[in-house]
């Protein structure tokens, strides 16, 4: 079995509405006061995205992300602001999308081991396994008088 990214698919939807989602709480919350607490919500949701989605779909979320913070917390109407604040969060919100998708897990194989076949003895009274102790077990239950 081989883990690996995930095509675009839904990535780029379910990224859109994370974002929205954490738009409108940390409005709720406060953020036209306090810039900080949209800012990091959408760095949460770009890096969730990021983490599990090819880059493109990363940067796209990022984007839409920026513009959420730009004009619904830096501008009160949805009308997008260039301030530096602005420029700032643009900045953070494409390192984490391009950070979070190269440090993705790399591709792991599960490898299954199979069980060591059991080879047990008895020798003048003593018992000798190389697997597990059931078998020995048996052994000295078979070996008994």
């Amino acid at each position: 079995m081989t883990h690996t990214r995930r095509d675009g698919g839904f990535g780029f939807p379910l990224g859109f509405a994370a974002a929205v989602t954490a738009t409108v709480v940390s409005v709720a919350a406060g953020a036209t006061v306090h810039h900080a607490y949209s800012l990091g919500a959408l760095i949460v949701v770009t890096a969730g995205v990021a983490l599990v989605t090819p880059m493109r779909v990363a940067l796209g979320v990022a984007a839409v992300a920026w513009a959420l913070h730009a004009g619904f917390v830096l501008g009160r109407l949805g009308e997008l602001v260039f301030t530096p604040e602005s420029v700032r969060a643009a900045t953070v919100l494409v390192a984490v999308a391009v950070v979070g998708s190269f440090a993705q897990p790399r591709e792991r194989k599960v490898v299954r081991v199979a069980a060591p076949e059991e080879s047990a003895s008895v020798a003048d009274g003593t018992i000798t396994s190389s697997s597990t102790p059931a078998s020995a077990y048996a052994l000295t239950r078979a070996s008994k008088p």
